[in-house]
Formats: C-alpha cells, structure tokens, sequence
C-alpha cells in the first residue's frame, strides 16, 4: 500500500471517528489536496532532459510537474510545485 493510500485510509478513519478519533468532516476535495501533497513529499528522481543544442549541460526537469529544474542539486525542492527531488546517483 502506497504512503497515499494509506493516509487516506487514515484519514477516512478519523472522519469516521474510528479508533477514539475526533469525528470531523473532510471533503473529497480536502481529501485529493492532502494526498497530492503528501505524494510531493516522496523524494523522486530529477528527469534528465539534454536538449541537443545544450552538449556540455546536464538539464533537469521535475518529475511532477515536467519543468525545468534550474540547475542539479541546487534545492530540494521544485520551486514551480514543490515536488520532492532525490538527487542521490545523479551525475
């Protein structure tokens, strides 16, 4: 089971005020936003992305949102979504 489903399960549990929960009410929408961003904090791998004009220049992009990432091992983070980069092994 993924990190997402199980903290959608969790949070069904609580909504449903199981396990000595407070009993509270989550939309499905506030639901889908909770998950995607606990996905994001999953690290993933940069895509390598070398355009042929660029020879010497690594170019990496986001794996969630596809777009360039300024620069390999500058953050941890995409500034444009804020997904997780694992740059670990990267060249």
């Amino acid at each position: 089971m993924s990190i997402a489903a199980r903290a959608a399960a969790a949070i069904r549990r609580q909504a449903r005020g199981e396990r000595g929960t407070v009993c509270i009410e989550i939309t499905e929408m506030q639901l889908e936003t909770a998950i995607k961003a606990l996905e994001k904090q999953v690290p993933r791998k940069p895509l390598e992305v070398n355009p042929p004009d660029m020879k010497y220049l690594n170019v990496y992009g986001c794996p969630a949102c596809y777009k360039d990432l300024p620069c390999d091992e500058v953050g941890r983070y995409c500034y444009h979504c804020g997904q997780r980069i694992d740059w670990n092994d990267q060249e």
